[in-house]
């Protein structure tokens, strides 16, 4: 039976993807949740409709991402952190902290899109990525400075 994918399955495939399968695995299971949809003439030339409409967004939202990215590059965000007397740092900088800063600076950049392996508890500068997208990435530059 041919069918259309209406949501991503991991042993399938991704949305909108056109698959054969078994009928017996359709009928009692993919089509009672409505994770498929039978592809049908009709069903195909909708497909191809949304399949534009997705790609137009997805376009637009590649778009918004790639100024962002472009007007958080060169961005430098400070932290002062307290400091005893043989030099250890008292705390750190992590992921929640970083995205705080940049919200404070107008900045809309979520936890996720942080690459951080772990807080950050020394003293200078320290590069951090942003992963906006899977194909777009913006380099800031962290200072961490001790407080007077």
């Amino acid at each position: 039976m041919k069918v259309i994918l209406l949501e991503d399955i991991k042993s399938l495939g991704r949305k909108f993807d056109v698959k054969n399968i078994s009928d017996g695995y359709a009928r009692n299971f993919l089509l009672p949740k409505k994770m498929v949809q039978i592809a049908t003439p009709a069903a195909l030339a909708q497909l191809k409709i949304q399949k534009e409409i997705q790609e137009k967004a997805r376009a637009k939202q590649l778009e918004n991402l790639k100024k962002i990215a472009a007007s958080l590059k060169g961005q430098e965000l400070i932290f002062a952190l307290k400091v005893g007397d043989k030099g250890e740092v008292f705390g750190s900088v992590n992921v929640d902290k970083i995205s705080e800063a940049f919200k404070a600076k107008g900045f809309e950049v979520e936890k996720n899109q942080i690459e951080l392996e772990s807080p950050l508890k020394s003293l200078g500068e320290h590069l951090v990525s942003l992963k906006l997208d899977k194909e777009i990435e913006a380099k800031i530059k962290i200072k961490i400075e001790a407080e007077n």
